[in-house]
């Protein structure tokens, strides 16, 4: 399950990476009116805040997607706690129609 997690992680880191070029982001102008002020600056700072908005929006999307799968991972493991319980139970109660038949095969 770690190896997963470890796997998940770097794929994302490398997604990031892909994707973190100042190229790749599109750059919003829009004017109503040409003597309107722009609202959307083409400088470097708005650019970078832009970016920054969209990794950390990024980020807690990925702490939900870690707490739904610490929950479901937890529930897992309960139910694998309870067929283990299920499993001795029903060993134990083999073992005893072990013995049941063999203690009628010796008396016969």
């Amino acid at each position: 399950m770690q190896e997963d997690q470890q796997r998940y992680g770097t794929w994302l880191r490398d997604q990031l990476r892909k994707s973190s070029t100042m190229e790749d982001h599109e750059i919003i102008t829009t004017t109503r009116d040409p003597d309107d002020w722009n609202n959307h600056e083409n400088s470097f700072e708005e650019t970078l805040r832009r970016e920054m908005l969209k990794y950390k929006q990024l980020y807690h999307m990925i702490q939900e997607d870690m707490t739904q799968l610490s929950e479901a991972h937890n529930k897992s493991l309960e139910r694998i706690k309870e067929l283990l319980d299920i499993n001795e139970t029903l060993r134990t109660r083999l073992d005893k129609d072990d013995k049941i038949i063999r203690s009628f095969q010796d008396s016969s």
